[in-house]
């Protein structure tokens, strides 16, 4: 059998062919082919559904959590103790000033931003408007201020704050506005806290101690008022 044979073109030129294969051979070659892509496929599919179900036993013979008593030994020893809370993340005395028709809550080297206070910039000024004052141990609220207690705080900066943009249009009038304002304000540090008030030593049996504030004279205390008596009337 050759190789390759000639066939005459339209042109009569010879031109070299490939021998066509017979029809079972090739039916042959590609029911072979099938059958390997079926072997190896199921042999890929079976060999992952092992590796599937590999891990699933190896979780399963693990125990999560023990079945015998605790001992008390082993419970102190995982057990962790808090450290202390450093003093410079919980201040020691804290205050609550009146200051520019706001409240603050403010403690030593907090930076508070008010309203512009007539002062100069480096002046130290005291905030005598104080509403509460506390510490760790013990809290003081005013009715409605303490009078013994003085926050000083040091001016930074006399500035003024970011723009507000005011815009203002009426529909089919074509009437548009636009006008900016920057609020004139007053940074202020504070540099110290001063409570006031003084605290006993806790009692041995109860563990409670007393705050001692200052000493009010009887002619500093107003007397009752009509509306405070008809309030007790109405509510007795």
């Amino acid at each position: 059998m050759k190789s390759l044979r000639s066939v005459a073109g339209a042109s009569g030129v010879p031109r070299p062919t490939l021998p066509l294969l017979p029809f079972a051979l090739q039916t042959r070659n590609a029911t072979a082919g099938s059958s390997l892509l079926r072997t190896m496929s199921a042999a890929h599919f079976t060999s992952s559904t092992q590796f599937a179900s590999r891990p699933l036993s190896i979780f399963s013979k693990r125990q999560l959590h023990s079945s015998g008593p605790v001992s008390q030994e082993s419970a102190s020893q995982s057990a962790e103790v808090p450290a202390p809370t450093p003093s410079y993340i919980v201040p020691e005395s804290f205050a609550v000033v009146y200051v520019g028709g706001r409240q603050y809550k403010v403690s030593k080297g907090d930076t508070i931003i008010t309203e512009r206070l007539l002062v100069d910039v480096g002046e130290t000024i005291h905030l005598k408007k104080v509403l509460m004052v506390g510490s760790q141990n013990f809290t003081a609220i005013g009715q409605p201020l303490l009078t013994e207690a003085v926050v000083e705080a040091v001016v930074e900066e006399q500035t003024r704050a970011a723009k507000v943009v005011v815009f203002k249009f009426k529909r089919r009038k074509n009437h548009r506005r636009t006008r900016g304002h920057r609020q004139d304000i007053t940074v202020l540090r504070i540099s110290n806290v001063k409570l006031g008030y003084e605290q006993a030593a806790p009692d041995a049996t109860t563990g409670l101690s007393t705050v001692f504030g200052p000493t009010v004279p009887a002619s500093a205390v107003l007397p009752p008022r009509a509306s405070d008596d008809l309030k007790e009337s109405i509510l007795s």
